[in-house]
């Protein structure tokens, strides 16, 4: 409580977020929160794991949760943007004549060999074959490029990517919803919120590439 009444621009704040390339365009927009509050340190916890806000494992959170999924009731926050989803592949692999007909493609899977793919049911081709299994995004795109199969992916991973194509007639999908997320206690803190206020504005900037469906 004595935290969360903290008014002075002064202080640490301790900031988790995904471990993905994609977050490095947040890198600019936090050097100008430096230079604007000198006092302020910043303390960046790259992590895919939920940490424990209640336990100031973590002031400020950045979390992807699966669309329509709530935060816990202790948290407060705004959804900054929705992710969604798709099947891509590299356009060398499409057949020309035919570029809709998937029925050569197999699925580069996520999970171990012999456990189910639940994210099969969101896709237009369910009946496709999985072959192989990689469960980092990066390396995920790393594999359409190299032209091991067709991935189902979040639709900014292509961005940049002009060999990387959706896959013709493969529907968008809303997958889930980027969250910037602090304990309730901690709402009034000014550190806290100037910084959630510039997280938001830079989620603002790249939501057409977030969200392809706008």
């Amino acid at each position: 409580r004595i935290t969360g009444g903290d008014q002075e621009l002064v202080g640490s704040i301790r900031l988790t977020l995904a471990d993905v390339g994609p977050m490095d365009f947040l890198m600019p927009g936090l050097a100008d929160f430096a230079q604007r509050y000198p006092r302020i340190e910043l303390e960046l916890l790259p992590s895919y794991d939920a940490l424990d806000l209640s336990r100031r494992e973590a002031d400020i959170a950045i979390r992807v949760m699966p669309a329509g999924v709530k935060p816990m009731d202790y948290l407060i926050g705004r959804c900054v943007s929705a992710i969604t989803a798709s099947a891509y592949v590299h356009r060398d692999l499409l057949n020309p004549d035919h570029p809709e007909d998937v029925s050569h493609l197999t699925w580069i899977g996520k999970n171990p060999a012999g456990e189910k793919e639940e994210w099969l049911a969101s896709t237009d081709f369910p009946k496709q074959p999985v072959r192989h299994s990689i469960s980092n995004l990066n390396m995920v795109l790393g594999a359409v490029r190299a032209k091991l199969g067709m991935a189902y992916m979040p639709c900014f991973s292509h961005y940049g990517e002009r060999d990387i194509v959706r896959v013709p007639g493969a529907t968008v999908v809303h997958h889930s919803d980027v969250w910037v997320l602090t304990h309730k206690d901690l709402r009034l803190t000014a550190r806290l919120r100037v910084l959630r206020e510039l997280l938001g504005e830079e989620f603002a900037k790249i939501r057409h590439q977030l969200d392809s469906r706008q």
